[in-house]
């Protein structure tokens, strides 16, 4: 298994769309480590979006709600903001 932890969105397509095998996205809210730990996944190449600054951010505005990717549950629990527009 190949593990990628790119910085940009763009190299991360490039890393998505040259994928020669199966390829998986590891994000915020992902199980897909104990997938692999439990022999349900095996991919070739994991991707990491973690270190990419766009898919880290939540936002509430005049468009809606936008919450990243790599946005883990825990972080939502803690945005205050969030918290209130969606108390479920």
């Amino acid at each position: 298994m190949d593990y990628k932890a790119p910085t940009s969105i763009k190299d991360a397509v490039q890393l998505l769309a040259n994928a020669t095998g199966s390829a998986k996205v590891l994000a915020g809210g992902t199980d897909l480590l104990v997938q692999i730990r439990s022999g349900f996944r095996a991919p070739e190449l994991v991707v990491d979006l973690k270190n990419i600054p766009e898919v880290q951010q939540m936002s509430i505005n005049g468009n809606g709600t936008r919450i990243g990717a790599a946005v883990s549950g825990a972080e939502l629990n803690e945005n205050l903001e969030i918290k209130a527009a969606w108390p479920g």
